[in-house]
């Protein structure tokens, strides 16, 4: 939140963390969740807090209150004003709009691994002969994801190191995995430029790599 105050590129990140993080919340979450509402300057509203900090700043005594994630919290309560730390210098007014527009915007991503069937062993082994001849790719990953609730959405995920524009690589990735005839729609992803921080990313991070230019490919 104090980035994205000064710095435009961090606002987009405020608002994922945002959605994706547990606020805590002044009321009460029982039977039936009851928040309290405090006077901004602009209106009443809601008021959520990103750090036990940042409740002890607004008030020292004890208030009512309880942790919800972020996005379960906005779906919930669709219509409703919030202020996110209130009083303190950086609060930050979220009117219904606004959190329909970030709803919309920053979905959550959820995917499962799946065993490929077949295995793409084709794929792999014209995909281990390009990269070979491409000096720039240092390693690559593989993965295949299906979307819960959605089985027919099941995809070969390649994850590609390499060093500079790898727009030309990608289109050679799909031109041979139209070759080998994979069992299921092949995507790319960048590990160079993909958010750090995004579960696709930190997962295919974990797979070892079927090919690594440190030693001989397999």
């Amino acid at each position: 939140m104090l980035r994205a105050a000064s710095l435009p590129s961090a606002i987009t990140e405020f608002y994922q963390r945002l959605l994706t993080s547990e606020v805590i919340v002044l009321g009460t979450a029982g039977d039936q969740m009851v928040m309290d509402m405090v006077q901004h300057e602009r209106g009443i509203f809601h008021a959520i807090f990103t750090s036990p900090a940042r409740l002890d700043a607004f008030s020292g005594s004890e208030l009512p209150r309880f942790t919800l994630n972020g996005r379960t919290l906005f779906e919930a309560t669709r219509g409703a004003r919030f202020v996110v730390n209130p009083r303190s210098p950086l609060a930050k007014m979220m009117h219904p709009d606004e959190i329909a527009w970030c709803l919309a915007n920053f979905r959550s991503f959820q995917f499962s691994v799946v065993e490929p069937d077949p295995y793409p062993a084709k794929l792999i082994k014209a995909l281990c002969v390009l990269f070979a001849n491409r000096k720039h790719v240092q390693a690559a990953r593989m993965t295949c994801i299906g979307m819960p609730g959605n089985e027919s959405h099941t995809h070969i995920i390649v994850g590609v190191q390499a060093d500079g524009d790898i727009r030309r690589l990608v289109q050679e990735i799909f031109d041979v995995a139209a070759v080998a005839d994979a069992a299921y729609p092949v995507d790319v992803a960048s590990l160079e430029t993909a958010r750090a921080d995004h579960p696709l990313h930190q997962h295919l991070l974990s797979v070892s790599p079927f090919f690594n230019r440190q030693r001989n490919p397999e």
